[in-house]
């Protein structure tokens, strides 16, 4: 999935509020080696809603169940929140300026970020905390 794809998509919750469900997009993707197309980003969105894993305005309510839906299978049993980056392997991280928080994928120092990471904004981040998934 592209860089930035979260700054010019069709649907106005998710270009606003969606970078937690799109970075769990880009990590199925990782895992499964296959790429989420944009076509199919909205289908999954109503699927998680209709599950219940997610609320309309983009809120995650259950990252592990989106994130095993789309890599279709139980990989991952829970998510914690931590102070720390995990020393080797990928997690999202929350990063946050005053006012406005944001969430990023991380492997191995290499961060993905589905709005434009070269935005004037985007420096203006610091790391809040992980989501670390097991």
């Amino acid at each position: 999935m592209r860089q930035g794809i979260q700054d010019d998509f069709p649907d106005s919750m998710l270009q606003e509020y969606g970078c937690y469900f799109f970075c769990l997009l880009e990590w199925s993707e990782r895992i499964t080696d296959e790429p989420v197309m944009d076509r199919e980003i909205i289908p999954i969105f109503d699927y998680c809603l209709s599950k219940g894993w997610i609320e309309e305005d983009c809120f995650i309510i259950n990252p592990v169940a989106i994130l095993n839906h789309c890599i279709g299978r139980n990989v991952f049993r829970s998510v914690c929140k931590s102070g720390e980056m995990p020393k080797e392997g990928i997690c999202v991280v929350y990063i946050k300026r005053p006012g406005h928080g944001h969430f990023v994928l991380e492997e191995d120092g290499e961060r993905w970020d589905s709005m434009n990471p070269n935005r004037p904004a985007a420096a203006l981040y610091s790391v809040d905390s992980y989501r670390l998934f097991s």
